[in-house]
């Protein structure tokens, strides 16, 4: 049975539409620090832009399931009430990490963050297509050295029968032009190879000057290596 879920929510997926996007669940996200679940926090804010907009996750904290986008009031320093909404962001339980962390605006609903943009995704769409073609020509090739190899067998096991079953030796001419013709067999059943040399994608470009690493920058007293990131953690971070 092909069945497609998230292992996370357990959101059941059909076949398109775990294809169309890229077998990723739409509601759950990893935590680029420490690649955990992010969890769906709300807090109320303030509909007024001069109110306080800082707000701490730790004190205003609710969780997902026992939030709602019911409009509240509170009340401001002049002492009048003001509306005030619930918006909702990322919040990683194990690490602590935020999507506030890295100034990606709250959102007003549950599920509304837009995937964002990669610049490169033309370049690896346009080397996947390459790869694709690659691997579909090697495919053909190989095919038709099986059926011709296949068809070959055929061909002999054929005239040789024959030769054993001919008792007057009617039928050797055509024994002898089925075995020199077998040698040609084309399968037209099969597609020709397509030329794809015009196909080919743009080269990557080489760097050819590298600026040197200041040696005093690991001298430097300021310097410490825990609160540096590491390569993943800044691929899988996303950039507002």
């Amino acid at each position: 049975v092909d069945c497609r879920f998230c292992p996370s929510c357990y959101e059941h997926l059909q076949s398109h539409e775990a294809i169309a996007r890229k077998n990723r669940c739409q509601n759950c996200f990893s935590c680029p620090s420490c690649n955990h679940t992010l969890v769906t926090r709300a807090t109320n804010t303030s509909s007024t832009p001069s109110t306080n907009l800082n707000i701490t996750p730790d004190n205003t904290n609710v969780a997902s399931g026992d939030a709602d986008d019911s409009i509240s009031n509170s009340t401001n320093a002049s002492g009048l009430q003001t509306p005030s909404k619930k918006v909702y962001y990322l919040a990683c339980s194990v690490c602590r990490w935020s999507t506030r962390d890295i100034h990606l605006a709250d959102q007003p609903a549950i599920n509304s963050w837009k995937a964002q943009d990669n610049i490169h995704e033309g370049r690896v769409n346009e080397l996947l297509l390459h790869y694709k073609q690659i691997a579909t020509r090697e495919k053909q090739e190989r095919d038709r050295k099986k059926y011709t190899t296949v068809k070959l067998r055929n061909t002999i096991t054929t005239s040789t029968n024959r030769s054993s079953t001919d008792k007057y030796g009617i039928l050797t001419p055509l024994t002898r032009r089925g075995i020199r013709t077998s040698g040609m067999l084309k399968t037209p059943s099969l597609p020709e190879t397509v030329n794809t040399t015009n196909l080919l994608p743009k080269p990557s470009e080489i760097i050819e000057n590298i600026e040197p690493l200041d040696e005093n920058f690991f001298l430097n007293n300021t310097f410490d290596f825990n609160k540096l990131t590491t390569i993943t953690q800044r691929l899988n971070s996303v950039e507002s």
